[in-house]
């Protein structure tokens, strides 16, 4: 479960082996091993699952019933990390009616933060903003190729066909860059603005002082970009498929468990009684 979870709402990040290092015991940089860290702290979770089945009890004996089901129970969870589709027929033949409202509802329930910000998609200005980026950068690139071939000699531009193509270029990416600061602008004004800024790959300060650029690189680039000019454009898969086979697996596991188990005492919190103090000094003696 921890393994498709990963894969479906971890938000895979550009790896630069200059700046994504760690001293070791020699004091020498190496490169973050992000693989080994994900599956330490899967580690970790398995391991705290694992000493708290330690308190569980089997029960004594099971009924024909619970015996029956228990079985279609593991059969079903065999099923599914064969990675073969439990159909909804055989989840509900094998859940109670309030286990199966359960896995209803836990299918509309977000599993992490990264759900919740980027499962509604790309904002529609932002994609007609991807639109205006894509024709300077398809500009842009025309331009690199004719320099390039001039370069090598294997094409005879002249200079000023190469500065028209970059100013070309230069004023779509200026156009683009005024559109997403218009948009940006009627966002913060009407305090939605991260509706907008959560989807961009780099914080955005526009004006003279800022840190963006009329160029390829210092446009800020929509999450989900392949461009090789984006800073940090990952997005989790969102699999409504990899959602449903995690929420299928943790529901039948809770059946089964509640099935096989029984079940551990609420743990009720106890509220220590306050005794109120008394002021002897106020008591009449007459009535002591």
């Amino acid at each position: 479960m921890l393994e498709v979870e990963n894969i479906n709402y971890s938000i895979p990040t550009r790896f630069d082996p200059a700046t994504d290092t760690v001293v070791d015991e020699n004091s020498l940089n190496i490169p973050i091993d992000f693989e080994a860290e994900q599956q330490a702290a899967d580690k970790i979770v398995a391991e705290e699952v694992a000493a708290a089945v330690l308190t569980w009890q089997f029960k004594d004996e099971l009924t024909a019933d619970e015996h029956s089901r228990l079985t279609l129970l593991n059969k079903l969870l065999s099923q599914q990390l064969r990675g073969k589709t439990v159909s909804v027929g055989q989840i509900k033949q094998a859940l109670t009616e309030d286990e199966y409202a359960d896995y209803e509802r836990s299918l509309s329930v977000p599993v992490t933060l990264s759900e919740i910000k980027y499962a509604d998609g790309v904002p529609d200005v932002l994609k007609r903003y991807n639109v205006k980026l894509r024709d300077a950068d398809f500009q842009y690139n025309k331009y690199e190729k004719m320099n390039g071939l001039r370069g090598t000699g294997k094409a005879k531009y002249t200079t000023d066909s190469l500065r028209r193509t970059n100013q070309r270029a230069e004023h779509l990416y200026e156009s683009a860059l005024e559109y997403l600061q218009e948009q940006i602008d009627v966002a913060t004004r009407e305090r939605r603005q991260d509706e907008l800024l959560r989807w961009l790959d780099r914080d955005v300060v526009f004006g003279t002082d800022g840190n963006l650029s009329i160029d390829a690189d210092g446009m800020p680039r929509v999450k989900g970009s392949h461009s090789p000019h984006a800073q940090d454009a990952g997005l989790p898969k969102l699999s409504v498929r990899l959602k449903r086979e995690q929420r299928v697996l943790e529901n039948l596991m809770r059946a089964a468990v509640a099935c096989a188990y029984v079940p551990e005492p609420a743990e009720v919190a106890k509220v220590p009684i306050k005794l109120k103090r008394i002021d002897v000094s106020k008591l009449h003696s007459e009535r002591d």
